[in-house]
């Protein structure tokens, strides 16, 4: 629904407010549609970060989207814990804590050092292991709680 064209311009947008697009996604909840806009920034996204980018593409989703039904606008943070899907969500997490779903449903989580497009690199206990992406049924961050 979100044509190549309308997502490098939303995408440019975004980036002119030293943010990165981290995904888009139209959905249905109920029986409402939501257009739900994720950002990316290593350290966080803030409240005010989100609310600047709604104002921004809203003119610009407004005549792009004019044609289609009514939708709700979400422009947030992909999360702490976030699922990685596309390249770019690889290398924007390096260095953070991932948990690997393998398909032999077996969990794996450690420090992911580096991707490329066949496999991930993750540190486990000081040790680099190699693990093939078609191996993989889900992969994402994880945040450790800890006592303060």
């Amino acid at each position: 629904m979100i044509s190549d064209s309308l997502r490098s311009q939303i995408a440019l947008l975004i980036e002119s407010n030293n943010l990165k697009l981290y995904d888009i996604e139209f959905l249905k909840e109920d029986s409402n549609m939501i257009l739900r806009i994720s950002l990316f920034k290593k350290g966080g996204v803030s409240l005010e970060d989100c609310e600047n980018i709604s104002h921004l593409i809203s003119p610009l989703l407004d005549v792009e989207l004019q044609d289609m039904p009514s939708y709700n606008l979400e422009v947030s943070s992909p999360g702490i814990e976030r699922v990685l899907r596309h390249e770019y969500h690889f290398l924007c997490s390096i260095g953070d804590k991932v948990s690997i779903r393998k398909n032999d449903k077996s969990i794996i989580k450690g420090i992911l050092r580096n991707y490329t497009k066949d496999n991930i690199e993750v540190e486990i206990d000081n040790n680099i292991q190699i693990i093939p992406l078609k191996d993989c049924k889900k992969v994402k961050t994880y945040f450790e709680w800890k006592d303060l």
